[in-house]
């Protein structure tokens, strides 16, 4: 099951790993995170991707309206990091969570978008 949420968190960056096997890369990204008055701190990143968001409106003259920034057009791209993470204060026992975290570049800001469970 999925929840979806759109709630901002405070993240913490550093170094994290990304894959599997031989082919485990160390990248900057999310190493903790605080949602809902809890701290955790990530294990392992699942996945990783960048969706472009609106990119078709980036063509013509200037914008004006709701999803544009002052500097241009907002096309909503974004930053996901899928990872697994757990409580800080429940110890190494307590059940590891999927998240998504969305880091939105126009907005400058960290999200929250899906916990999986």
């Amino acid at each position: 099951m999925t929840r979806l949420h759109a709630d901002n968190i405070d993240v913490e960056r550093g170094i994290v790993y990304i894959g599997v096997g031989s082919g485990v890369e160390r990248v900057e990204g999310p190493a903790r995170f605080s949602w809902d008055q809890r701290s955790y701190v990530v294990d392992s990143v699942l996945d990783h991707w960048v969706e472009a968001g609106n990119w078709w409106r980036r063509t013509g003259g200037p914008q004006t309206g709701p999803g544009v920034a002052a500097l241009g057009v907002d096309d909503g791209e974004r930053e996901v990091w899928r990872v697994e993470a757990r409580r800080v204060s429940a110890g190494r026992d307590c059940p590891v969570g999927v998240f998504d975290l969305n880091f939105d570049w126009s907005a400058g800001r960290w999200l929250l978008i899906r916990v999986h469970d």
